[in-house]
């Protein structure tokens, strides 16, 4: 008797050893599912985040709570980290292990740590050139610069010299890929490489109305005013020294030019363009500053600039101003030319937290330095369906 009472505590000891450890790898199996869930939802938002590390953390740990929100142990401890060249997020949880019977034995429970590695698959796409037959898609020549910072650029032409640069130009993303062929070598970073066509991401998306008629012939304004959206027959004309605010809404410019020139000054929050009818088009030209970021809601939410797709002939929309510094939206110009030829190196379009540029072709020219950023989740204004970040899905690396 007095042998089994002096090894009582000891089997006790055992058995309660026994159960906690039963606890601690269900325990561990729940923090393991939480990271993972975590790694996998924090690297989806990374894709979207440009690599913001307080977002990621917070969607990290928004979804480990959610997932152990029934768990009687323990403070939580989240960790995410970017890593990999901020391609991937690694998440670790640590939490108080669960004392059933331990309780009588010990006091300060082990901590059980999980984690897991996980990477999204998914592409960023901020410049898409169209036209699926022309050399020069996408062109950048003379001294220009074409800097898409955090995503791609992308020829859909097939021509052997679908993706080109001349002179001094320079294109530089994260990656650079065409559906045929490219000339330029050195003067890209990265090399090009192959990659399939895609549809036209942009084909699908609801077309703007026409509003109210605001002039029914070119308008040429003289003074300082304020413009309200509707529809412009004939287009607009903004020069000398005129200043113009544009209320928050959706813009028709039906058969003319949107032309601000000279050292006009036009800008708007929440503005978008609907270009139709005979050759519509814009010309931001001369000393013009130019300042304009797209609606956050309704049929042009998110875009700037939408070329009606079934306009007759092609346009050329031209930028030459060097004060063009923010372009916040997508410009969609699917039988256009976006043509970029300034005599400074000022960036355009650099003040803007994105910009996604979709036309038929895409050329650079002069000194320009185009700056295209891919910072999404700076902005409400909301990237349109099938560009910004397509494709792929986030995995589990580690």
């Amino acid at each position: 008797m007095l042998i089994i009472a002096l090894a009582a505590p000891v089997l006790f000891g055992a058995a309660a050893l026994a159960v906690d450890v039963t606890m601690w790898a269900r325990q561990r199996g729940h923090i393991q599912g939480a990271a993972d869930a975590a790694a996998l939802a924090a690297a989806k938002e990374l894709s979207l985040a440009s690599g913001n590390n307080d977002r990621v953390v917070a969607v990290a740990k928004t979804v480990v709570a959610a997932n152990l929100r029934n768990s009687e142990a323990g403070t939580v401890t989240v960790t995410a980290t970017l890593v990999n060249n901020n391609t991937a997020v690694r998440v670790v949880v640590a939490q108080p292990s669960i004392l059933v019977l331990g309780r009588s034995i010990r006091t300060d429970p082990p901590i059980i740590q999980a984690s897991a590695t996980a990477r999204s698959a998914g592409k960023r796409l901020c410049v898409i050139g169209l036209d699926p037959n022309a050399d020069d898609t996408i062109l950048g020549k003379d001294s220009s610069t074409l800097t898409a910072n955090g995503c791609a650029i992308q020829s859909m032409s097939r021509n052997s010299e679908g993706l080109s640069a001349e002179g001094s130009a320079k294109m530089a993303a994260t990656s650079i890929c065409t559906a045929g062929g490219s000339t330029g070598g050195s003067r890209f970073q990265p090399q090009p490489s192959p990659c399939s066509p895609l549809v036209d991401p942009l084909a699908t998306s609801a077309r703007p109305s026409a509003g109210p008629v605001r002039s029914d012939k070119k308008l040429d304004v003289k003074t300082n005013t304020t413009l309200l959206p509707g529809t412009y027959v004939g287009g607009i004309d903004i020069g000398n020294t005129v200043r113009v605010t544009l209320a928050p809404g959706e813009y028709t410019i039906k058969s003319g030019e949107l032309k601000v020139h000279g050292d006009a000054i036009m800008e708007g929050e929440g503005v978008g363009f609907h270009f139709t009818g005979t050759q519509p088009t814009f010309k931001f030209h001369g000393k013009a500053t130019v300042n304009l970021s797209a609606p956050k809601t309704g049929v042009m939410a998110g875009f700037l600039v939408y070329e009606d797709p079934n306009v007759a002939t092609s346009s050329r929309y031209e930028i030459t101003s060097p004060n063009v510094s923010k372009l916040l939206g997508t410009i969609y110009l699917p039988k256009g030319e976006l043509f970029i030829d300034t005599p400074t190196g000022k960036a355009i379009a650099e003040q803007s937290a994105f910009t996604v540029i979709v036309a038929r072709r895409v050329q650079t020219a002069g000194f320009s330095n185009v700056v295209i950023n891919s910072k999404y989740e700076m902005t409400d204004v909301p990237v349109p369906a099938n560009t910004g970040v397509i494709g792929g899905t986030s995995r589990i690396t580690q």
